[in-house]
């Protein structure tokens, strides 16, 4: 299906319609909407799927297409994104992903040591994530830590010329081994 976003997006919804208890459809269908620049009709659709089913897979991708979808720093949006994803993370602690975003959005509105706990936490979890690295690096800056800052940087630029393809190939390899269960 590379490339051919519109035959996946009928794949996917074909999917929820054959197993709508199971959220991984629902999951696949939003982030396929969100590659195809669709990020309001995404939100809408994991928004009442994040209602009608608790999940943390459904709330943290809902926390992404909100994001992606350019809520605004202070927004009802915004607000919402932290929501689902703080909701993600307490249902499951062990996800690397949905942390960074969420310590992203906090970051962004001030809330700094709440964003340095799940950027370590993050980077317990996957020791090798740029993102995560660089958002520390950038919250350590902020709060005057200038020599953990330039030391998270320097790993920055190290991993960034190794890696570019990090973040996909690591969500796309969670929501598998998620469908997998």
């Amino acid at each position: 299906m590379k490339e051919n976003f519109e035959g996946a997006r009928t794949e996917f919804e074909a999917a929820v319609k054959l197993a709508p208890e199971r959220s991984l459809g629902y999951v696949a269908l939003g982030l396929m909407l969100l590659q195809m620049d669709h990020a309001a009709e995404a939100v809408n659709m994991l928004r009442q799927r994040a209602h009608a089913s608790e999940d943390y897979l459904v709330l943290w991708f809902l926390g992404e297409a909100l994001n992606r979808s350019g809520a605004a720093a202070g927004s009802a949006e915004e607000n919402e994104a932290i929501e689902a994803l703080s909701r993600s993370v307490s249902l499951d602690a062990n996800v690397a992903q949905s942390r960074i975003l969420l310590a992203k959005l906090l970051a962004r509105r001030g809330d700094l040591e709440l964003a340095r706990k799940h950027l370590n936490r993050a980077l317990e979890l996957d020791p090798d994530n740029v993102a995560a690295t660089y958002q520390l690096a950038q919250v350590c800056q902020r709060t005057g830590d200038a020599a953990r800052a330039k030391q998270l940087f320097a790993k920055v630029s190290k991993a960034k010329a190794e890696d570019r393809d990090q973040f996909t190939r690591g969500g796309l390899q969670h929501i598998i081994r998620e469908g997998s269960r």
